[in-house]
């Protein structure tokens, strides 16, 4: 390409129309936020063409929708597993069991499992107290870890409208 991949990124519309009691997929909400950001300059390259269906720009959005931080991670940090959760919750993620789709999370002991909406596979964070020990990606059918690791982790709001005593 011309261009290159990061100077160029894909602004995708909601599935759902205005007028429907539906909520978007999470992983089109993530994509969206990934795309906000980047056009604001808080992650990654500023893109120089951004292409969008008509669709999405006609969608009315929250303004500093891309200043909105996102839950990050990193091997060797330090997290408490209780204000994690809260942070996980205040960004529109669902407290689970069993973590099977796009905007869960689970805590079990020293290990955190979280599906962040831009993700193909969830992701597993071990914990050494409150140090991140060791971040694998997991299968959603058998909650077996695979090969894939993390050294960093980005977990994107599964919203565009975060509830807060704001708003």
């Amino acid at each position: 390409t011309w261009l290159g991949a990061d100077a160029v990124c894909y602004y995708p519309s909601w599935e759902t129309l205005p007028h429907e009691r539906l909520s978007p997929r999470t992983d089109t909400v993530g994509r969206r936020m990934e795309v906000l950001r980047r056009l604001c300059g808080t992650e990654g390259e500023v893109p120089q063409v951004v292409v969008a269906p008509v669709r999405s720009l006609l969608q009315p959005q929250v303004a500093g929708l891309g200043r909105v931080a996102p839950v990050r991670l990193a091997v060797g940090e330090e997290h408490d597993l209780t204000e994690l959760a809260t942070e996980l919750v205040n960004a529109a993620y669902s407290r689970v069991d069993m973590v099977e789709r796009r905007g869960e999370f689970a805590v079990r002991g020293g290990i955190v499992d979280v599906f962040p909406p831009v993700l193909e596979h969830p992701v597993r964070i071990d914990f050494f107290g409150d140090e991140i020990e060791e971040m694998t990606s997991f299968a959603v059918a058998d909650q077996r870890s695979t090969d894939e690791t993390h050294q960093e982790l980005i977990c994107a709001p599964c919203r565009e409208l975060i509830l807060t005593d704001e708003v």
